[in-house]
C-alpha cells in the first residue's frame, strides 16, 4: 500500500510536472525559430559578404591587370623613344663621319653632343676635325712655303742672271776695249 501511494503521489508529481515544462517548449519553439532566423540571416549576410568579395577580387583583378598592361605599354613606349633617338644620333653620327671623311670640316659637331655612350664616338670625330683642319692648315703652309720658295728661287735666278749678264757685259766691254 505504501508503495502505491508513493506511486500515486510519483504519478501526479510527473504529470504536474510536465505541464509546467508547457511554458517551456513555447519558449524552446520561439528560440529555435530565432536562431533558424539568425542562422537563416547569417548565411544570406555571409553570401552576400562573400559575393561582394568575389566581386572586389575580381575588380581587383581586372585593375591589376590593366594596370599591368599599362605598365607593359608605358615601357614599350619609353624603350621605342629611346630606341628611336638612338638611332637618330646614330645616323647624325654617321652622316657626320661621312662628310668628314669627305674632307667637310664644316659638320656642326656640337649639336651630336650626347650624354651616354656615343659621347666618346662624337669626341673622337671632333678629335678628328681638328686633325683635318690642322693637316689643311699645314698643308696650306706648305703650299704657301713651295710657292715662296719657288717666287725666291726665280727671284735668285733672275739676280744672278742679271749679275751674270753684268759681268759679262762687263768682261766684253773690257774685251772690246783692250
Amino acid at each position: 500500500e505504501a508503495i502505491t501511494f508513493v506511486a500515486t503521489m510519483l504519478e501526479i508529481d510527473f504529470a504536474s510536472s510536465v505541464s509546467f515544462l508547457d511554458p517551456f517548449k513555447e519558449n524552446y519553439a520561439r528560440i529555435i525559430t530565432s536562431i533558424d532566423a539568425n542562422a537563416l540571416n547569417v548565411v544570406e549576410t555571409a553570401k552576400q559578404l562573400a559575393n561582394q568579395s568575389r566581386d572586389q577580387a575580381r575588380s581587383a583583378r581586372q585593375m591589376l591587370m590593366g594596370g599591368a598592361a599599362l605598365a607593359a605599354a608605358l615601357a614599350a613606349l619609353v624603350a621605342w623613344y629611346i630606341g628611336r633617338a638612338t638611332t637618330k644620333s646614330v645616323n647624325q653620327i654617321a652622316r657626320a663621319t661621312e662628310d668628314l671623311a669627305a674632307g667637310s670640316t664644316a659638320v656642326d659637331l656640337e649639336s651630336l653632343e650626347r650624354g651616354d655612350e656615343l659621347r666618346s664616338l662624337v669626341h673622337s670625330l671632333t678629335t678628328f676635325r681638328e686633325n683635318q683642319e690642322q693637316v689643311a692648315r699645314l698643308q696650306a703652309n706648305q703650299v704657301e712655303m713651295a710657292e715662296k720658295a719657288e717666287a725666291d728661287r726665280r727671284a735668285s735666278m733672275e739676280a744672278l742672271a742679271t749679275q751674270l749678264e753684268a759681268e759679262v757685259s762687263s768682261i766684253i766691254e773690257k774685251v772690246g776695249a783692250a
